[in-house]
């Protein structure tokens, strides 16, 4: 059962990098192995501290949080040495809904895109305010004229550990972006989406292309 957090409270993480990633394979991707604890980490000296992961509600109190789908994005992130912060709000199903209730500037909230490219699935990360411009995105990646948006059904059915339209651009149960529009390479962190509806994280977009090797360019509409 949830506990009753409020709807704009937040999730802070004290993140340290994992001795390993925790995962095993899955139809689909790859999901977290069950753990009796949170995961722990291993720092310079040898010794293990647990990771923190805590719920701040509307009146101060502090409550541990436990989500699979959020365990297995924090998780890789741990794994990869990234800072970040994550943030539990009201449920939502929009990039900008999303930085509403997390309460960030929409231009910082990364929208996860899709799309099929023949049997190739290509992902890449824009603004939540702007629109995917096709014909950019075909000429930087030499991409066929197969390529399109995938449909609702076509992502719940490649990432069925994730809730549809909550993919981050980077994680153990996504392709790694491809292409990061270049103005989000402006800001100190970006808003991603953490797997469901209820949980973003934010982190550096140079963090974001280190781990995921992705180019960085114009690809919204003018």
């Amino acid at each position: 059962m949830r506990p009753p957090y409020g709807a704009d409270s937040c999730v802070r993480i004290v993140a340290f990098p994992l001795a390993t990633a925790g995962f095993y394979a899955s139809r689909g991707g790859f999901v977290p192995m069950a753990h009796s604890s949170p995961p722990a980490s291993v720092n310079d000296q040898g010794s293990v501290r647990r990771r923190e992961l805590t719920m701040t509600s509307d009146n101060g109190t502090h409550t541990a949080v436990t989500t699979t789908r959020v365990e297995a994005i924090t998780g890789f992130l741990d794994g990869v040495g990234v800072e970040y912060e994550l943030r539990e709000h009201a449920a939502v199903t929009s990039a900008a809904a999303e930085a509403r209730v997390a309460r960030v500037p929409p231009e910082q909230a990364a929208k996860t895109v899709v799309l099929h490219d023949g049997c190739a699935l290509v992902v890449v990360a824009i603004p939540a305010t702007d629109r995917l411009d096709m014909h950019k995105l075909r000429e930087l990646l030499g991409a066929t004229r197969q390529l399109r948006l995938a449909t609702e059904a076509e992502i719940a059915r490649d990432f069925p550990t994730l809730e549809v339209g909550a993919a981050p651009p980077f994680g153990p149960m996504v392709p790694a972006a491809e292409v990061i529009d270049s103005s989000l390479m402006t800001h100190e962190r970006i808003l991603c989406p953490a797997g469901d509806h209820r949980h973003s994280v934010l982190v550096d977009p140079r963090d974001v292309v280190r781990i995921t090797a992705a180019r960085t360019a114009d690809i919204c509409e003018d």
